[in-house]
């Protein structure tokens, strides 16, 4: 015999069926939020932890050579941007433990050559300012512009690990912070291709100096000792740029207006 809509059978019925499927859901989001460590009360769980509020995280000093060798390694396996937010995370993630464990180092690797190869923003001040952002918040606005003027200023890779997996001679000034004028600049001074495995190290190197110029302004930091460096803060054509626009352009400098 068929049910009838709106007998009480029919109401035991349907309070049974729905009665599974909010037992479905529940079991389902437990399993998110056991799985994901990114969920609300996952990430207000991992705050607790680590002693602080979500944002910015704790950060404990780290050994600007440990940060470096992170980065250095790491480079070979997801390039800049990846290898140079590693150079901190990784360690907090030790040292902290708490949110540090739940950030998704692999949501960085579209950095690499500049943004998934266009060539603009380094990979690594990309992942690096996001690790100073993570473990300073406001604080560590003048430690990204820092970087970004150390970076385009020295002559760069600074780093050198011990057990290099490819050997070169040339440093050289990017003047920018551009991922290709960085690379491009090197591999004229060098004589190598972007594939050679003589450029791959130099930008591991690189990697490895950007994760370790952080950690030393974040320790400084930590200790109250850390002073901003950083003067550019107007551009001279009127736009958010940086001041070295005849490099590139020549005379042929364009207007914002």
């Amino acid at each position: 015999m068929m049910e009838q809509k709106g007998t009480t059978k029919d109401q035991g019925s349907i309070s049974r069926r729905d009665l599974l499927r909010g037992a479905g859901a529940i079991a389902a989001g437990g399993a998110f939020a056991a799985a994901g460590g990114t969920t609300l009360v996952g990430m207000a769980e991992a705050s607790k932890q680590a002693g602080g509020a979500i944002y910015p995280w704790k950060y404990a000093k780290i050994d600007p050579d440990k940060a470096a060798m992170v980065a250095y390694n790491n480079w070979y396996r997801n390039f800049c941007s990846y290898g140079a937010a590693s150079g901190i995370i990784v360690p907090q993630r030790e040292l902290v433990g708490g949110p540090w464990n739940s950030f998704p180092l692999m949501a960085l690797k579209f950095g690499e050559g500049g943004v998934e190869g266009w060539g603009t923003l380094c990979g690594c001040l990309l992942g690096g300012s996001v690790a100073i952002s993570l473990a300073a918040g406001h604080d560590g606005k003048p430690m990204i512009n820092d970087l970004m003027q150390w970076y385009s200023e020295t002559m760069q890779p600074v780093f050198k690990p011990k057990k290099p997996r490819a050997r070169f001679k040339s440093k050289t000034v990017s003047g920018s912070p551009l991922c290709h004028i960085s690379v491009g600049k090197w591999m004229k001074a060098e004589g190598k291709s972007l594939g050679s495995a003589e450029r791959r190290d130099r930008c591991a190197r690189l990697t490895a100096s950007v994760s370790y110029k952080i950690a030393t302004m974040l320790n400084d930091w930590a200790d109250g000792k850390y002073k901003p460096s950083y003067t550019n803060k107007q551009s001279a054509v009127g736009i958010t740029t940086q001041n070295n626009c005849t490099g590139c352009h020549g005379s042929d400098v364009p207007s914002p207006i």
